[in-house]
């Protein structure tokens, strides 16, 4: 069952969002335009856009720049664009780690995944830097951008090093990607936004020295516990962090104890324990990453408080993969088994439903046991279907039907579901969503 369960997802009716190529992005034509209001508000549009098709401004990046080589370039326009300053004491590799503050130049900084222990900064909070950037630049001073060296590479310098960030990433990607944007368009930025491209080639960071990826991981999360601007990791970016550290140590990271060295230094308010901790390592479940994935898609476009999820939803077994209900009519419980598909297509359906809505908050326990429950039902039906040959095009009708929320089909399915009949059949199900 799982088997056909997978092909249904990883093949024509893959529940992932796909993003438009680079090449479709419409790019607005500047050159020669010296309205300051029109350059900022075309800009602001365009990043907008970005965000919207891409997720954020690193994926649009990684997209626009996805080779090395590509990358290179980038860093030569940027070198071309705003030249090094000779009053700049810029670091190198030399003096790696040696000295806790240094100075770098934009075409230093990076926005590939391994530049930071985080996931892809949310677009939410990258269009909010974006329009800073534009009506102050980019400021570095007061806040700089925090990266690191191991102590190895402080000892040993290496000929070349690569800007990694214990924070910074989300600053540094949006800097990058409106340069990148200004620059496609013909912008002339040192006249038009002066601010800009002097925040550009002088960049203050501060140098950490940490043992691994682990230690820096730990160092982000409490930099993000202080201050009035930063907010403490929520469930997603904590279990995406561990995640990518697991990932990164071919598991030799053990996701429970990182959390157990964080909090062993973090205040009580900042301490990842009670419902936190289990829907954090509850989530690390394969068969979740999927549903995961949209997830972080979802706070990217909305932010952490218009999300449907509330810190400990996911602490309820009722809704993750492999949770088989204990049921009177005991032909029901497989029919109802949460499966990675079912998951995926709860996430899914109530991130999309979600977005549609004005007034968006978390949604309560029963309602989320509810939908749960749908999902499972509805995705024992398309296995069933997929097994007596109908189409691959028509499920996916309908299964788009079940996402964004069809009023008459819901309503159906949870007739059949309530009724819970004990010769209940997939064309039960197929019947009324045809109708």
């Amino acid at each position: 069952m799982e088997e056909v369960k997978s092909e249904v997802v990883t093949a024509d009716m893959d529940l992932d969002v796909k993003v438009e190529s680079v090449e479709s992005l419409s790019k607005p034509d500047l050159l020669g335009v010296t309205d300051l209001g029109q350059v900022k508000a075309s800009l602001i549009g365009t990043f907008a856009t970005v965000c919207d098709r891409f997720g954020g401004p690193s994926q649009f990046l990684l997209d626009r720049f996805p080779s090395e080589k590509s990358q290179g370039k980038f860093r030569q326009q940027l070198l071309q664009a705003f030249p090094l300053q000779s009053c700049v004491n810029y670091v190198v590799p030399s003096l790696l780690g040696k000295k806790e503050s240094t100075m770098l130049h934009v075409s230093m900084l990076g926005f590939t995944p391994e530049t930071s222990t985080k996931p892809f900064p949310y677009s939410s909070v990258c269009k909010q830097l974006f329009e800073e950037y534009l009506a102050h630049g980019f400021l570095t001073d007061v806040e700089p951008l925090r990266v690191w060296c191991t102590a190895e590479e402080k000892q040993n310098p290496p000929e070349k090093f690569a800007v990694r960030f214990v924070k910074g990433s989300a600053r540094s990607s949006t800097l990058l990607a409106m340069l990148s944007l200004a620059l496609d368009a013909g912008v002339d930025i040192p006249v038009l936004l002066p601010h800009l491209a002097q925040g550009a080639v002088a960049i203050h960071a501060s140098f950490e020295c940490h043992v691994d990826l682990a230690a820096v991981a730990i160092a982000n999360a409490h930099h993000s516990n202080r201050g009035s601007i930063r907010q403490p990791h929520d469930i997603v970016t904590w279990t995406m962090k561990l995640m990518l550290l697991e990932k990164a140590s071919g598991g030799n990271y053990v996701p429970s104890q990182i959390l157990e060295k964080f909090n062993a230094e973090a205040t009580s308010k900042g301490k990842v324990t009670g419902n936190k901790r289990v829907a954090a390592l509850a989530l690390l479940n394969p068969k979740c990453h999927k549903g995961l994935e949209l997830m972080v898609q979802l706070l990217g476009q909305v932010g952490l408080k218009s999300v449907w999820w509330s810190e400990d939803s996911f602490c309820n077994k009722k809704l993750l993969p492999g949770h088989t209900p204990r049921l009177a009519r005991s032909e029901w419980n497989s029919i109802l088994t949460v499966t990675e598909y079912s998951f995926t297509l709860f996430v899914e359906s109530l991130s999309h439903q979600q977005l549609e809505k004005k007034n968006r908050r978390s949604l309560e326990k029963l309602r989320l046991e509810e939908h749960s429950q749908l999902c499972a039902f509805w995705s024992w039906a398309v296995h069933e279907a997929l097994a007596n040959a109908i189409a691959v095009k028509d499920i996916e009708i309908l299964c788009n039907k079940v996402i964004e929320g069809d009023v008459a089909l819901m309503l159906d399915l949870q007739s059949l579901l309530h009724e819970r009949k004990n010769d209940i059949s997939w064309l039960d199900l197929f019947l009324v969503s045809f109708n």
